[in-house]
């Protein structure tokens, strides 16, 4: 399974982060955020329990990169 998750769940850090990082780290500032992480959590769960092979995407952005890339309005372009 490929799931497409978001790097809001990462809410504010100081430092840099990346696929690694406990998801006890993790602090999702909104409801969407949330839910992609519920969602992560899951997923490995089911890995475990039913040996489900999966892979998680943790998108920025809807297109590329940017200077200004402001990773916590990626959800606004879906519902604007």
């Amino acid at each position: 399974m490929i799931h497409l998750s978001s790097t809001n769940i990462y809410g504010t850090q100081r430092e840099l982060v990346d696929e690694e990082y406990s998801l006890l780290e993790l602090q999702p500032q909104s409801p969407y955020a949330e839910t992609k992480l519920k969602e992560e959590r899951f997923l490995q769960t089911l890995g475990v329990s039913e040996d489900l092979r999966f892979i998680i995407c943790r998108f920025g952005t809807i297109c590329r990169a940017s200077p200004g890339m402001r990773f916590h309005t990626a959800i606004n372009k879906f519902i604007v």
